[in-house]
Protein backbone atom coordinates (compact mmCIF):
# COMPACT_ATOMS: atom_id res chain seq x y z
CA UNK A 1 0.00 0.00 0.00
CA UNK A 2 2.53 2.25 0.57
CA UNK A 3 4.19 1.93 -2.56
CA UNK A 4 0.94 2.68 -4.68
CA UNK A 5 0.85 5.66 -2.08
CA UNK A 6 4.86 6.84 -3.09
CA UNK A 7 4.72 6.19 -6.63
CA UNK A 8 0.89 7.73 -6.89
CA UNK A 9 2.51 10.80 -5.71
CA UNK A 10 5.67 10.77 -7.80
CA UNK A 11 3.30 11.01 -10.84
CA UNK A 12 0.88 13.51 -9.57
CA UNK A 13 4.25 15.88 -8.68
CA UNK A 14 5.46 14.72 -12.39
CA UNK A 15 2.40 15.54 -13.92
CA UNK A 16 2.57 19.05 -12.14
CA UNK A 17 6.00 19.69 -13.28
CA UNK A 18 4.76 19.46 -16.75
CA UNK A 19 2.01 21.46 -16.50
CA UNK A 20 3.50 24.25 -14.41
CA UNK A 21 6.54 24.18 -17.38
CA UNK A 22 4.17 24.77 -20.29
CA UNK A 23 3.00 28.48 -18.39
CA UNK A 24 6.89 29.34 -18.61
CA UNK A 25 7.47 28.33 -22.46
CA UNK A 26 5.57 32.14 -22.87
CA UNK A 27 8.18 34.06 -20.91
CA UNK A 28 11.03 33.24 -22.21
CA UNK A 29 14.18 35.28 -23.85
CA UNK A 30 13.28 33.50 -27.28
CA UNK A 31 10.21 35.47 -27.57
CA UNK A 32 9.76 38.86 -29.40
CA UNK A 33 9.89 41.84 -27.43
CA UNK A 34 7.54 44.84 -28.11
CA UNK A 35 9.54 48.37 -28.65
CA UNK A 36 8.46 49.11 -24.61
CA UNK A 37 10.03 46.16 -23.66
CA UNK A 38 6.94 43.88 -23.39
CA UNK A 39 6.75 40.33 -23.94
CA UNK A 40 4.66 39.05 -26.62
CA UNK A 41 3.95 35.43 -26.56
CA UNK A 42 5.51 32.55 -28.64
CA UNK A 43 1.71 31.01 -29.73
CA UNK A 44 0.50 34.39 -31.33
CA UNK A 45 2.12 35.85 -34.51
CA UNK A 46 1.08 39.39 -34.57
CA UNK A 47 0.46 40.80 -38.18
CA UNK A 48 0.77 44.00 -39.51
CA UNK A 49 -2.83 44.69 -40.20
CA UNK A 50 -3.17 43.92 -36.59
CA UNK A 51 -0.13 46.64 -35.30
CA UNK A 52 -1.85 49.34 -37.68
CA UNK A 53 -5.14 49.06 -36.56
CA UNK A 54 -3.66 49.90 -33.10
CA UNK A 55 -1.86 52.19 -33.91
CA UNK A 56 -4.56 54.15 -36.29
CA UNK A 57 -7.65 53.53 -33.50
CA UNK A 58 -5.93 52.93 -30.32
CA UNK A 59 -4.28 55.91 -29.98
CA UNK A 60 -0.21 56.90 -28.91
CA UNK A 61 1.20 56.68 -25.70
CA UNK A 62 0.18 59.87 -24.72
CA UNK A 63 -3.56 61.36 -24.97
CA UNK A 64 -3.34 64.62 -26.43
CA UNK A 65 -6.94 65.28 -27.32
CA UNK A 66 -7.93 65.60 -23.72
CA UNK A 67 -6.08 69.14 -23.34
CA UNK A 68 -8.41 71.06 -26.29
CA UNK A 69 -12.02 70.54 -24.78
CA UNK A 70 -12.51 71.81 -21.44
CA UNK A 71 -15.25 70.64 -18.48
CA UNK A 72 -16.69 73.66 -16.59
CA UNK A 73 -19.38 72.82 -13.52
CA UNK A 74 -20.35 74.08 -9.66
CA UNK A 75 -19.32 70.37 -8.16
CA UNK A 76 -16.71 68.48 -7.77
CA UNK A 77 -15.84 66.56 -11.23
CA UNK A 78 -15.76 63.16 -9.24
CA UNK A 79 -19.76 63.05 -8.90
CA UNK A 80 -19.65 62.51 -12.88
CA UNK A 81 -18.54 60.58 -15.35
CA UNK A 82 -18.70 62.15 -18.93
CA UNK A 83 -16.45 60.84 -21.97
CA UNK A 84 -17.24 62.93 -25.03
CA UNK A 85 -15.78 62.23 -28.87
CA UNK A 86 -16.73 64.44 -31.95
CA UNK A 87 -15.66 63.12 -35.25
CA UNK A 88 -16.13 65.00 -38.78
CA UNK A 89 -16.04 63.66 -42.36
CA UNK A 90 -15.94 65.68 -45.38
CA UNK A 91 -18.32 64.56 -48.03
CA UNK A 92 -18.72 66.00 -51.52
CA UNK A 93 -20.78 68.82 -50.89
CA UNK A 94 -21.45 68.43 -47.56
CA UNK A 95 -19.73 67.21 -43.77
CA UNK A 96 -20.80 64.40 -41.43
CA UNK A 97 -20.42 65.50 -38.07
CA UNK A 98 -20.90 62.00 -35.79
CA UNK A 99 -20.80 62.65 -31.74
CA UNK A 100 -20.26 59.77 -28.90
CA UNK A 101 -21.22 60.20 -25.30
CA UNK A 102 -21.00 58.28 -22.02
CA UNK A 103 -22.54 59.77 -18.78
CA UNK A 104 -22.96 58.22 -15.43
CA UNK A 105 -23.84 60.08 -12.36
CA UNK A 106 -21.82 58.52 -9.18
CA UNK A 107 -25.56 58.90 -7.29
CA UNK A 108 -28.68 59.26 -8.21
CA UNK A 109 -29.99 60.03 -12.01
CA UNK A 110 -29.42 63.49 -14.60
CA UNK A 111 -30.75 65.31 -17.29
CA UNK A 112 -28.06 65.97 -19.88
CA UNK A 113 -28.04 67.74 -23.38
CA UNK A 114 -25.91 68.02 -26.42
CA UNK A 115 -25.16 70.38 -28.87
CA UNK A 116 -23.52 71.01 -32.10
CA UNK A 117 -21.65 74.39 -31.65
CA UNK A 118 -20.86 76.41 -34.41
CA UNK A 119 -17.87 79.24 -35.17
CA UNK A 120 -19.75 82.15 -34.04
CA UNK A 121 -20.95 80.31 -31.07
CA UNK A 122 -24.59 79.38 -32.12
CA UNK A 123 -25.14 76.13 -30.65
CA UNK A 124 -27.57 73.23 -32.41
CA UNK A 125 -29.23 70.61 -30.15
CA UNK A 126 -29.37 67.04 -31.40
CA UNK A 127 -30.07 65.02 -28.39
CA UNK A 128 -31.52 65.33 -24.54
CA UNK A 129 -30.95 62.26 -22.27
CA UNK A 130 -31.04 61.17 -19.32
CA UNK A 131 -28.50 58.92 -17.28
CA UNK A 132 -28.96 56.83 -13.94
CA UNK A 133 -26.45 56.02 -11.52
CA UNK A 134 -26.90 52.41 -11.95
CA UNK A 135 -26.29 51.91 -15.51
CA UNK A 136 -25.22 55.69 -17.24
CA UNK A 137 -26.51 56.44 -20.84
CA UNK A 138 -24.00 55.89 -24.06
CA UNK A 139 -25.95 56.89 -27.24
CA UNK A 140 -24.21 58.22 -30.92
CA UNK A 141 -25.96 60.85 -32.98
CA UNK A 142 -24.89 61.95 -36.67
CA UNK A 143 -25.88 65.04 -38.47
CA UNK A 144 -25.11 65.61 -42.25
CA UNK A 145 -24.92 69.02 -43.01
CA UNK A 146 -23.52 72.35 -44.74
CA UNK A 147 -23.13 74.21 -41.22
CA UNK A 148 -19.59 74.81 -40.20
CA UNK A 149 -19.49 72.99 -36.26
CA UNK A 150 -16.52 73.21 -34.64
CA UNK A 151 -17.00 71.55 -31.46
CA UNK A 152 -19.60 69.29 -29.65
CA UNK A 153 -20.78 69.93 -26.15
CA UNK A 154 -22.52 68.24 -23.64
CA UNK A 155 -24.39 70.35 -20.90
CA UNK A 156 -25.87 68.78 -17.37
CA UNK A 157 -28.96 70.19 -15.36
CA UNK A 158 -26.28 70.69 -12.94
CA UNK A 159 -24.23 73.35 -14.39
CA UNK A 160 -21.53 70.69 -16.16
CA UNK A 161 -20.08 71.34 -19.55
CA UNK A 162 -17.88 69.58 -21.64
CA UNK A 163 -16.77 70.46 -25.26
CA UNK A 164 -14.67 68.75 -27.40
CA UNK A 165 -13.63 69.88 -30.65
CA UNK A 166 -14.69 67.72 -34.17
CA UNK A 167 -11.69 66.19 -34.89
CA UNK A 168 -11.63 65.34 -38.72
CA UNK A 169 -11.56 61.70 -40.08
CA UNK A 170 -8.84 61.14 -42.35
Amino acid sequence: MKKIIIITTIIILLLTAIVYSQYDEDVTDDNPKDTDGTEMPSWYEVSEEEIKICENWGGVESIDSSTSGSVEGTDDVIDLTITLQGKKTVLYNTTLYEAGWYVQPLTGNIAYSIFFVEEDGDKEEIYDGFAEDTSGDANYEGLESDVVYTSVLLETETGYEMEVPFVEDE
